[in-house]
């Protein structure tokens, strides 16, 4: 999945927060719910259900660079969804 940060994404999102930071607003604007990005990035899908991915090393970097107040630029990457797909209705629970 090609997650693209806008300008618009970063001007609009706020540090050292999960679920308003530049990624979480460019993944929701993809049609996602519940979107959290920390050390993994977990959303709602209406594909595939619940969904989480470790977030990959240029995300993070951009999280501590955005976190950390500093300048930052738009750019885009890859989320691999391929063990979260493989997993989904394997391991739901009746509650």
């Amino acid at each position: 999945m090609r997650i693209k940060v806008t300008q618009d994404h970063i001007d609009r999102g706020h540090e050292r927060n999960g679920s308003s930071c530049p990624i979480a607003l460019a993944i929701g604007e993809m049609g996602m719910d519940s979107v959290f990005v920390g050390s993994n990035i977990t959303f709602s899908c209406p594909t595939f259900g619940v969904v989480s991915e470790r977030t990959p090393p240029v995300a993070v970097q951009f999280i501590c660079e955005f976190d950390s107040e500093l300048p930052v630029e738009p750019f885009e990457f890859d989320l691999p969804l391929k063990a979260s797909v493989a997993s989904v209705g394997h391991h739901h629970k009746e509650t």
